[in-house]
Order: C-alpha cells, then sequence, then structure tokens
C-alpha cells in the first residue's frame, strides 16, 4: 500500500520517544498550522511512513528499537524527496556527519528552541507564510 498524499504543505512527522519533547514539538509546530503526525520508536516512525506521506521528519537519533540513523536509511530508500531533521541530546560532529552523509538534511541539538525549529522548517520547506 502506498502512502496517502499529503493534503496540506509542511506535513510533519515528530519521532521521539520521549513523550514531553514529542508533545512540545506536536503543540508548537501545529499552533503555527503544519500538519503534525508523531510517533514513539523507529518502529512506528516507518508505519507511519509506510502509510502517510510526509515534507519532513524531525527524527531523535536515540530511540528503543532502530534508533534514529536506521530508520533514516529506511526512509532515504523508500521516499528519498521526504526532508529529514537528526536530533540528539548530544552534540557529536561525527554523529552529526554520519547522519548528513546518510542523508539528513540537518542536525539539530536538544534542548530545541522552538524559534530555531520554526526558522529551520521555513528554511528547509520554503515556507512564503511565517510559521
Amino acid at each position: 500500500m502506498s502512502p496517502k498524499p499529503s493534503t496540506a504543505k509542511g506535513n510533519i512527522l515528530v519521532v521521539d520517544d520521549e513523550a514531553v519533547v514529542r508533545n512540545l514539538l506536536l503543540r508548537a509546530l501545529i499552533s503555527v498550522g503544519f500538519e503534525v503526525r508523531a510517533a514513539e520508536s523507529g518502529e512506528k516512525a516507518l508505519e507511519e511512513a509506510g502509510q502517510h506521506r510526509f515534507d519532513l521528519v524531525l527524527l531523535d537519533i536515540a530511540l528503543p528499537g532502530l534508533d534514529g540513523l536506521q530508520v533514516l536509511q529506511r526512509l532515504r530508500a523508500l521516499y528519498p524527496e521526504c526532508l529529514v531533521i537528526m536530533l540528539t541530546a548530544k552534540e557529536d560532529l561525527e554523529l552529526a556527519r554520519t547522519a548528513m552523509t546518510l542523508g539528513a538534511c540537518d542536525y539539530l541539538t536538544k534542548p530545541i528552541e522552538i524559534d530555531t525549529i520554526r526558522k529551520v522548517l521555513r528554511t528547509h520547506l520554503a515556507f512564503s507564510s511565517n510559521p
């Protein structure tokens, strides 16, 4: 079954095993008009990606089961047009390089300011409005 196409510009998947982070990002992104879904694991993220088309995925690196880098590789193979921004609690240049080599378009370190997320999304999704 192929994913359902997005009906809204800015369809985003937030993948983070920390409920607090996930919910913060969900609320912040929904409040500025993004269509947002969430997953708490790599397996759930791939399941969501199989059912919905996403313009961008905010993907935590440290996940239970499949880690973020494994999920990134699978997402890039299945949906090369989907943008993926990696999230991590640890600043690690080697890990950032690896993520970018595997196809991530950006890499952000937590805690992430909501204004930073909005700016990065605006840049990557080329929104003409002000999210």
